[in-house]
């Protein structure tokens, strides 16, 4: 029996591996996106004005997260790398937000030391459940490069909390993430402050006050500097009026909480067969269930904490933003479902929880494929377009393209198209990046 549960476990190892290849398959799709209007934009505004002008405008007329250190970095991918090579950076920077993820679970339930197979097969299933869990948003937030920065900033987040959890640590290295994570957005700041709180409240982390303060001290300022950016009260007035009344608030609050939700439908089942197969293959937990119930807690306290600063204006929400909601709640769910299962010593079952995981991340391999077999029509439409358009350039009589045909179930190519009418921004951003007369789509009876 013991063979035959290394042999489930060597199986299910090899089924992750092929889940990574098709998940990098995938990225071949790539391709910078006018209607996405910010890949363009970006490589426009800096190629004309430079890059320092392009943040301080960005900082003072749009969004305060210009200031995080990993706003310019993500700008200087999109100036200096394919779109293609970007997707594969940022999947890579996506299985890492796995692995600080499930190690930050290994931290708390005191299972820290697994052989590198296994560590390396679990954050691979976390990678595919965050994968189909974040499927609503999966095309802005890795493929599409501007939205890359979601992923960057959850990557933050996650490092921060490995480092500030994890047993041997250096302070300045928590401290010099948490500032970057607490500029990366006040929703970002918002959540990994209330993990933090929380886990102080409930006694579950502890260090001594001095530590406390500075910390908190720093997310703060950070939070401020972002926060209080000009441009973010420019964009809040663009996008609609705030209330500050209590039923306003709590309704707000719900219309948000409940699109993230629903959006979050897969994040259930992913996170069961991945707690079905860490429960059985990693060593028992070392802490009580009592303190696992708390850490439970924490992390459902956090998720919420990401929504509340869309209270004042729930249509500056967007499905990009529910990256940290989704994240947070994962690592709850999970802990719940490794909790349950070890109370039903699923242990004594390693061979049948491998191999219900092999079978989900075969799933997962299956559907990356699928993903790029369509993605490349596509993507062969997108570049048949862009090939069309810069034949025009210099021309100034109007130019009319034809829609771009999406299969369905297509969830990583983002695609906002322009319309029959030249006026419309996004056509505009084609014309002048393309140096073109107007722009539209064919009508049903253009020639």
């Amino acid at each position: 029996m013991k063979e035959i549960s290394r042999l489930s476990l060597q199986v299910t190892f090899i089924t992750s591996l092929v889940f990574l290849a098709a998940l990098l398959l995938v990225s071949a799709n790539a391709v910078f996106w006018t209607a996405g209007v910010d890949d363009f934009h970006i490589k426009m505004y800096i190629g004309e004005h430079g890059h320092w002008d392009y943040l301080k405008t960005s900082y003072l007329h749009w969004d305060g997260r210009a200031v995080s250190p990993l706003f310019f970095f993500r700008n200087e991918l999109i100036l200096h790398l394919p779109a293609e090579v970007i997707a594969v950076f940022i999947t890579l920077v996506f299985i890492g937000v796995a692995w600080f993820l499930q190690e930050v679970v290994a931290s708390i339930t005191g299972s820290e030391n697994d052989k590198w197979i296994t560590a390396l097969t679990t954050t691979l299933l976390v990678t595919l459940s965050l994968w189909m869990t974040m499927r609503p948003h999966m095309a802005r937030s890795i493929y599409w490069p501007t939205g890359s920065i979601y992923t960057l900033f959850n990557f933050s987040v996650f490092a921060a909390l490995y480092y500030t959890f994890k047993k041997e640590r250096s302070a300045l290295l928590v401290y010099i993430l948490a500032f970057i994570a607490s500029l990366s957005g006040v929703n970002v700041a918002a959540g990994l402050f209330a993990v933090l709180f929380a886990a102080r409240v409930l006694g579950v982390w502890k260090q001594s006050l001095k530590q406390d303060l500075l910390l908190f001290g720093i997310i703060i300022a950070g939070t401020a500097l972002c926060s209080l950016a000009p441009g973010n009260f420019a964009r809040a007035a663009a996008t609609g009026k705030m209330s500050l009344s209590p039923v306003s608030l709590l309704k707000g609050f719900y219309v948000v909480f409940k699109e993230y939700f629903l959006m979050s439908k897969l994040l259930f089942p992913s996170a069961l067969v991945t707690g079905l197969f860490i429960a059985a293959v990693r060593k028992p937990f070392a802490v009580s269930s009592a303190v696992i119930i708390k850490w439970i807690i924490v992390f459902i306290v956090g998720a919420l904490a990401t929504i509340a600063p869309f209270m004042l204006l729930p249509g500056s929400a967007s499905k990009h933003t529910s990256v940290y909601f989704q994240s947070y709640l994962y690592v709850a769910v999970l802990l719940a479902v490794i909790l349950l299962f070890q109370l039903l010593q699923v242990y004594r079952f390693k061979m049948v929880a491998a191999l219900v995981a092999a079978v989900f991340l075969i799933w997962g391999a299956r559907t990356a494929y699928y993903q790029y077999k369509m993605g490349k029509g596509v993507k062969t439409q997108i570049l048949k377009r862009y090939e069309f358009l810069e034949s025009k350039r210099g021309s100034k009589d109007s130019v009319l393209v034809d829609s771009i045909i999406f299969p369905k179930n297509f969830f990583t190519t983002s695609i906002w198209e322009m319309t029959d009418d030249p006026g419309m921004y996004q056509n505009r951003m084609y014309s002048e990046y393309f140096g073109t007369g107007p722009v539209g789509l064919k009508s049903p009876t253009a020639k």
